[in-house]
């Protein structure tokens, strides 16, 4: 005979099929590019961890804060346990970390909001919005890859959310995992965790302001002790315009100022019928505080001007990403509250919240269909690749040796229907840095400033420059290949042609 359910069971198990349904709906409409952006910076130092002879003559670059780390650890650990190739583990944990990040916004939304409308309602918002951009830092709320950003994120959320319940101990813990895997993240997110604790002492006001003029003197003594940027790491930095609140345009600053004046004001207005919980207050109140604390900071320490930009270099505006979240989850609660009180039949709010999806989703759908329009919405390791560029990295792959080096032009990934997709992660062959990518890396390792120099002025222009020049340029750099626009000219033999993109081989190089 078959044992039915207990209501209880029953009740367990309908919450973890809503979380994966709806981490598989985030899924869907994020998107999934593992080798663009950021993305392929990370999987190529996970390949590199696993496979140690690839990128002979750019280990650096690909090693460089990511390739001896942790979140290269953990994987490189997994595909060794598992025995799943790395792509594979990346595809499984950008899904894990997407319905961690869900999980987590609910146990912050079950403290914030004692109604069950109000706790789907933030779930459900934060599930549509995950590829929403961070106003100015260059950040989504989640990216369409998997990277240290992802698994810290939920782990700052679950600090909070344990803060939330006066589980100091536990919330310090979480944090220190997330400093493990990713300092910086850690370091800003940690100022709206400090900023609740601060605000749940008994002279709330007093113990905030010390701390933020704590914060201030210690962000001055670091601003005077570190070293002085000059030379490539000035023009690095010049790469880089979201460090510098400055550099902002006016709806970046606006996207950062917006979210905590909107709850403020929704705050004031609930308050008038004393509908809001302490929680809920408590976290509306510090997420203004910290988002006037970190404006400040960069205002003061992070300046395309100053001498020093150590600050800047570690990016305080970085404090946003976690208060998005928390912003998303608020005002999601708060609307999934309003739908439930104003809707006269379940029928009637269930259409609204399904209009709400509607119009949260396609928005930010048809955002990521535009920002990879030659790509596959969902880039699945197991599917042929349809981007004309990414197809000429996989010919590299299967065709060339280990130990050749390749040259692209400086800013290939922003060519129209490149998609951003990274060469190494793809290729798993060597290639001289590029402008973006590579110069990110280089803003945070300065020791690679120089060679990133190098290589930029070598392949600046490159799709236009005539092949004497090319030579000329990329011979003392011991180049083997170079890979141009399909419409570049040139007389050196391309063993690889489409419709996009070709693989030549430049004289005197190894074949």
């Amino acid at each position: 005979m078959v044992r039915s359910a207990s209501p209880r069971q029953i009740e367990i198990r309908l919450p973890l099929v809503g979380l994966l349904a709806l981490s598989l709906l985030s899924f869907c409409i994020l998107g999934y590019h593992p080798d663009a952006e950021d993305g392929g910076i990370y999987a190529a130092a996970v390949q590199q961890r696993v496979s140690p002879w690839l990128f002979p003559h750019d280990h650096a670059f690909v090693a460089a804060h990511v390739g001896n780390g942790v979140f290269a650890w953990v994987v490189s650990g997994l595909v060794t346990v598992t025995h799943l190739s790395v792509p594979l583990c990346l595809t499984l944990m950008q899904f894990a970390t997407i319905a961690a990040t869900l999980w987590a916004s609910s146990e912050v939304a079950k403290i914030c909001f004692r109604s069950k409308p109000a706790h789907l309602g933030a779930v459900l918002v934060v599930a549509l919005s995950l590829s929403l951009p961070v106003a100015g830092t260059a950040l989504y709320l989640c990216d369409p890859y998997c990277t240290a950003r992802s698994i810290a994120l939920p782990l700052l959320l679950f600090a909070l959310a344990h803060l939330l319940h006066h589980r100091t101990f536990v919330s310090v813990l979480l944090l220190a995992l997330a400093f493990v895997l990713h300092p910086v993240m850690a370091l800003w997110g940690g100022l709206l965790l400090v900023s609740v604790w601060t605000l749940q002492r008994k002279r709330p006001t007093l113990v905030f302001t010390s701390f933020s003029g704590a914060a201030l003197l210690i962000c001055l003594a670091v601003y005077l002790v570190s070293p002085v940027d000059e030379g490539p790491l000035r023009l690095l930095a010049a790469t880089r315009s979201y460090w510098f609140l400055a550099q902002w345009q006016w709806y970046e600053v606006l996207g950062a100022l917006a979210p905590p004046v909107l709850l403020l004001w929704a705050l004031s207005r609930q308050r008038r019928t004393h509908s809001a919980g302490v929680e809920e207050r408590l976290l509306v109140r510090s997420h203004a505080a910290t988002t006037v604390l970190c404006l400040l900071i960069a205002l003061l320490f992070a300046r395309s001007s100053a001498e020093h930009l150590f600050i800047a270099r570690i990016q305080p505006l970085r404090a946003l990403h976690l208060l998005y979240a928390a912003f998303l989850i608020v005002a999601g609660g708060w609307i999934g509250d309003y739908l439930h009180k104003k809707m006269i039949s379940q029928k009637g709010e269930r259409v609204a919240l399904a209009v709400l999806a509607a119009c949260i989703a396609t928005p930010l759908v048809v955002a990521q269909l535009e920002i990879y329009p030659a790509s596959q919405h969902l880039e699945f390791p197991w599917r042929q690749r349809t981007n004309g560029w990414s197809q000429a990295f996989v010919w590299c792959r299967e065709h060339t040796s280990k130990n050749d080096l390749f040259a692209l032009d400086a800013h290939y990934i922003t060519i129209e229907g490149e998609d951003a997709q990274n060469f190494r992660s793809i290729a798993l062959r060597s290639s001289l840095p590029d402008y973006s990518k590579d110069g990110g890396v280089a803003s945070v390792s300065p020791s690679l400033a120089a060679d990133w120099l190098v290589g930029v002025a070598a392949q600046s222009d490159l799709n236009q420059k005539s092949d004497a020049e090319r030579l000329a340029q990329l011979v003392p750099l011991h180049v083997d290949w170079i890979i141009l626009p399909k419409a570049s000219a040139t007389s050196f033999p391309c063993d690889y042609r489409n419709d996009v993109a070709k693989v030549c081989h430049l004289p005197g190089g190894a074949r």
